[in-house]
């Protein structure tokens, strides 16, 4: 019997992570519109479907050790180097035109025909940064855009292999030193997210920007919620304003069988409102 001798070339396992991880990042997905939970009897795999979303960074790890493993080759079987010409014509012809066509699809099919822009201006932007790949940087355009929210992860990708040329190189010079800086970068950026972290952006400190009647707001929750105190102090505070609202909470708690049921109450809330 002759001893397992890896290929340096193919690893057909990691074919079989990639799909993994993809069927995880979809599942999520699904979950998230459909909130139907799995469980094992009474135990709910809620946990899992909430993290799904991890994945993602799990397919970008992957990507960055297959792409290194020619430079690896080249260090330990003295194969050629990567030409990096080469790898940026391969990436953008791999990527771009597709992106750019749902992008420009997007634009010209809904953004545009449904008026999801304020002004000219806030057009230019998000469409300038889409097809630079650096809509992350900006909020407005990262998680507020009307011509695809998912494309993020397209930025990052672009942004990775921007960068990745120069760092594979440099980690065939001195890997510890390349190991130690990117993970120093990591842990310093992690820190400025902490240092940086409010709850601006959370509803009740969104309060001052509302007029009563600007907006058709209801609040449904159940009382085993874990999110009903902070509902609850959203309630008091809108009748402090004296901003109109619906307010609802009925027995249940967090889960798909108490939003299965309020989805009802919704549709007809909705539907009165747009007939008005």
């Amino acid at each position: 019997m002759e001893p397992y001798r890896p290929n340096c070339y193919k690893i057909p396992e990691l074919n079989g992570l990639r799909v993994l991880l993809v069927f995880i990042v979809s599942w999520y997905h699904f979950w998230q519109q459909s909130w139907l939970t799995p469980s094992i009897g009474s135990y709910s795999l809620d946990y899992l479907l909430r993290a799904g979303y991890m994945p993602v960074d799990g397919t970008i790890l992957l990507s960055g050790f297959l792409l290194f493993l020619p430079y690896a080759r080249a260090m330990l079987l003295g194969e050629a180097v990567p030409n990096t010409k080469q790898f940026y014509q391969r990436r953008i012809m791999r990527i771009v035109p597709s992106y750019y066509f749902v992008t420009l699809a997007l634009l010209f099919a809904v953004a545009l025909p449904w008026h999801l822009y304020y002004n000219s201006s806030d057009m230019v932007r998000d469409v300038v940064m889409h097809l630079t790949f650096t809509q992350t940087f900006n909020p407005a355009t990262y998680i507020a855009t009307p011509i695809g929210v998912a494309s993020w992860t397209i930025a990052i990708e672009m942004q990775a292999y921007l960068i990745f040329p120069l760092l594979a190189r440099w980690a065939m010079k001195n890997p510890l030193g390349t190991l130690m800086t990117m993970a120093a970068g990591t842990f310093a950026f992690r820190g400025w997210c902490v240092w940086r972290l409010d709850e601006y952006n959370t509803v009740v400190n969104q309060l001052d920007k509302i007029v009563n009647g600007d907006l058709a707001l209801i609040i449904d929750c159940g009382e085993a919620d874990f999110f009903l105190e902070v509902n609850k102090d959203l309630h008091n505070r809108l009748l402090a304003r004296k901003i109109d609202h619906d307010f609802i909470t009925r027995p249940g708690g967090h889960t798909g069988t108490y939003w299965n049921n309020s989805i009802d109450y919704h549709v007809l809330f909705f539907d009165k409102f747009f007939k008005k």
